[in-house]
């Protein structure tokens, strides 16, 4: 996955990746994944 950063606009391209992560669904998994559940 790949964001550009124009005109030094950091925290708009963070944004905008967030909002994909968000959209894929990554953020969820990796929610998911922070605590070990045991069987």
């Amino acid at each position: 996955m790949e964001v550009r950063v124009f005109n030094n606009q950091v925290e708009k391209a963070l944004r905008i990746l967030k909002r994909k992560l968000s959209q894929d669904g990554i953020m969820r998994e990796l929610r998911n994944r922070e605590a070990y559940e045991r069987p």
